[in-house]
């Protein structure tokens, strides 16, 4: 594991060059929570199911894939006071979604890189894509996957996500199935030799997807030249959304406040959020707590669903007390 990782270091250095670009401004705490208005807040409630219909970015006839293993992160590019900051910060926002995190040894399967040029990195990596890119993945490269990594563009993050498709081994009522209790008498060999197990399905269901895809992998090379005069926290923000759910990186047509829009923000000359949004704490947390046997369009509508919820929550909190009348003469 430490070779790997020194070995990747090496050619990482080389294909991205000595030029690179540094945010300006120093690591910082990020705050504990971003504090938006109820006047951002509330169109949640109504347009929820709108707006996760436009920012989610599933893959064509799947549902919205998820991390299931330990997310071991890894940022090299920029200064090592920068890497290390954006490093704990991306750990500390797939926690708080939900997502298991591994201590400091481990294989790094999120892999953040840096660099001022970045078609000579993404092509150098697709070339060397049995080390960097899939990590020795069992499953075959996805050859649309590297094509669209690999493809010269102005994209500020180019993405590499590597799937793993496996049995939902979730009955119909969302309760995980103990492959290793299930029954091996209901199909039998004969002469007390006993088959294959039979997994029995509390409720089974056509609705219910027979495969759950996951992420096991992403190597996401960013365009530090697209992230000068962003803090630190804006950068982690960013990365961290475009890494742990799969999100439309053009701008939503349903208005959605987000830090996913940081690089068209500047562009366009709006305001830019300093961190995580409500929207993008929301919907994370509605994402890893969506049941894995839905199917796409209920997986979606529950999401909308948590999002709806948790904003009349936050609505409710920051909406100033009603005064109290004064007390009537005895």
């Amino acid at each position: 594991m430490k070779l790997r990782t020194t070995i990747l270091s090496l050619i990482v250095g080389r294909l991205a060059g000595a030029a690179v670009a540094q945010p300006p401004a120093s690591p910082s705490p990020p705050p504990s929570h971003t504090v938006e208005g109820v006047t951002v807040i509330a169109p949640l409630v109504q347009k929820a199911p709108e707006m996760v219909r436009s920012f989610a970015a599933p893959r064509p006839g799947h549902r919205l894939a998820r991390w299931r293993d330990e997310l071991c992160p890894y940022v090299r590019g920029l200064s090592k006071s920068h890497d290390a900051f954006i490093e704990n910060r991306l750990a500390q926002i797939a926690s708080a979604a939900g997502i298991p995190v591994v201590g400091r040894r481990c294989d790094a399967n999120l892999l953040v890189l840096f660099t001022t040029d970045p078609d000579k990195l993404a092509n150098g990596l697709g070339r060397r894509r049995r080390l960097e890119l899939d990590g020795y993945s069992r499953w075959p490269i996805d050859k649309l996957e590297l094509v669209n990594f690999t493809r010269a563009d102005d994209r500020p993050i180019r993405l590499f996500r590597v799937w793993n498709f496996a049995p939902n081994l979730n009955g119909g009522d969302g309760s995980p199935i103990d492959v290793a209790s299930a029954d091996t008498e209901g199909f039998s060999f004969g002469n007390g030799v006993l088959g294959p197990p039979v997994i029995r399905q509390v409720m089974a269901s056509r609705l219910t997807p027979a495969v759950d895809a996951s992420v096991t992998r992403v190597v996401a090379v960013v365009d530090s030249r697209q992230m000068v005069g962003f803090t630190p926290v804006q950068i982690a923000a960013y990365v961290a959304m475009s890494t742990l759910a799969e999100v439309n990186p053009e701008p939503p047509a349903a208005g959605v406040p987000t830090i996913v829009t940081l690089p068209d923000d500047a562009k366009a000359g709006r305001a830019s959020p300093p961190d995580l949004t409500f929207w993008d704490r929301a919907y994370l947390g509605a994402l890893y707590k969506s049941p894995s046997q839905e199917n796409a369009n209920m997986q979606e509508s529950l999401m909308a669903t948590r999002i709806r919820h948790a904003a009349e929550v936050q609505i409710k909190v920051e909406a100033p007390a009603a005064p109290q009348a004064a007390p009537s003469q005895p």
